[in-house]
């Protein structure tokens, strides 16, 4: 009830759709409310790496393999893409700070 009251507060909120979807695929076993609100929260956010593997997920449990391929390439193509931007931004390659 609390992520779908966040989700009526923010119904523009990657975030909030996503974690909702989350909880129907994991814990309640809703596919159909899950896939719903996993496609609204990838609509949103397009480029969230956890949005496509939640949907990789979903795809499975319902046997669609082409889908699950689908959003495991396009979550690897982002997570290299991140990769590659830290490299060239120099975003964690510094010394700590003391």
């Amino acid at each position: 009830l609390e992520l779908e009251a966040a989700v009526a507060r923010e119904p523009d909120s990657a975030e909030a759709l996503e974690a909702l979807g989350s909880y129907l695929l994991d814990e309640a076993n809703d596919l159909g409310g899950a896939l719903t609100a996993l496609t609204r929260a990838l609509v949103l956010g397009p480029s969230v790496v956890s949005i496509h593997a939640s949907l990789a997920r979903a795809y499975r449990r319902i046997g669609d393999m082409v889908k699950v391929r689908a959003h495991e390439r396009v979550a690897e193509a982002l997570l290299l893409m991140q990769d590659r931007m830290r490299v060239r931004f120099g975003v964690g390659d510094a010394p700590p700070a003391e």
